[in-house]
């Protein structure tokens, strides 16, 4: 029997010391533009400053303290999905209901949606939650930034193992291996038409 491989991310010091930056300079750039330093460029715009200043100074803090957590950050494997921004519990395919992709302006998301009373959130993610299913973007999202994994390799991974998990289920799992062998589209171009899962397509 072929199971799919096990995907792993981990944080990546290059890119969390460059968010780091990117978000020191942007927060010290509102504080700027909100007249903290003196009068400011543009009256008009000062609002801006005082609105951005809070996000980037949030952002650079996050990716400060993520600097001391160690070790495996994303994981999809047989067992399920892992990933420890959201639970420090695996959460298996089958309480996983679909996945989505959200791509705007070049930033990509997994949008997860699951079965949230046998798996709920934990720390940050609790307080998010109501606020992603508002914006409909599941239950949780999961960014891959700072970590040292791409995106697509991400997607893949999840259709390969939901689709290889409800093949089991189904006792389907020949025609899966079988189906395993032919080229298919980019995950990223499937997701995008609705998703996978046992809700998605």
């Amino acid at each position: 029997m072929h199971k799919p491989p096990t995907f792993e991310a981990r944080n990546s010091p290059v890119q969390l010391a460059l968010w780091s930056v990117l978000s020191l300079g942007f927060f010290i750039l509102s504080m700027w533009i909100s007249g903290v330093f003196g009068e400011p460029p543009s009256p008009r715009k000062a609002f801006w400053g005082y609105i951005l200043m809070p996000i980037f100074f949030v952002t650079f803090l996050i990716m400060v303290t993520r600097f001391a957590e160690a070790g495996v950050q994303l994981r999809a494997s047989p067992a399920g999905l892992y990933y420890q921004r959201y639970s420090k519990k695996t959460i298996p395919w089958n309480s996983i209901e679909s996945v989505r992709e959200w791509d705007y302006q070049n930033s990509k998301l997994a949008l997860i949606d699951l079965d949230t009373k046998r798996y709920p959130p934990e720390g940050l993610h609790a307080i998010l939650r109501p606020l992603n299913k508002m914006a409909n973007k599941g239950d949780f999202h999961i960014s891959m930034m700072g970590l040292d994994a791409d995106f697509d390799e991400l997607m893949l991974a999840l259709e390969e193992h939901i689709a290889f998990h409800a093949a089991c289920e189904a006792g389907t799992i020949e025609q899966f291996e079988a189906q395993a062998t032919i080229p298919t589209a980019a995950p990223g171009l499937r997701a995008r038409a609705g998703g996978f899962g046992r809700k998605g397509i």
